[in-house]
C-alpha cells in the first residue's frame, strides 16, 4: 500500500535547490503519470478479484487519463 501511495505523490527529485519549480503543466503530467503508474502498481492484485476486468480498468483509467490531458491542454481544467 505504501508504494501505491508513494506512486501518488508528485515526484520531486528532479526539481533541486535553484530549479525552477514545476509549472502547473508539468505537474499535472507528473499527477498522470502518477495515476498511471499507480494503477500498473495494484494491477497485478486484481486477480484477487475475478469480477473486475483488469483489461476494461486499463482501458478506463488510460481514457480518463487522455481527458485529462486533452482538457487541461484546451485550458478546461
Amino acid at each position: 500500500m505504501r508504494q501505491i501511495l508513494n506512486l501518488l505523490q508528485p515526484s520531486t527529485s528532479a526539481y533541486n535547490i535553484g530549479v525552477a519549480e514545476p509549472t502547473t503543466q508539468e505537474s499535472l503530467a507528473l499527477s498522470f503519470l502518477n495515476l498511471s503508474n499507480a494503477f500498473e502498481a495494484i494491477e497485478p492484485e486484481l486477480i484477487r478479484f475475478p469480477a473486475l476486468d483488469s483489461g476494461d480498468l486499463r482501458r478506463k483509467i488510460a481514457s480518463l487519463v487522455e481527458q485529462l490531458q486533452q482538457e487541461t491542454e484546451d485550458g478546461q481544467l
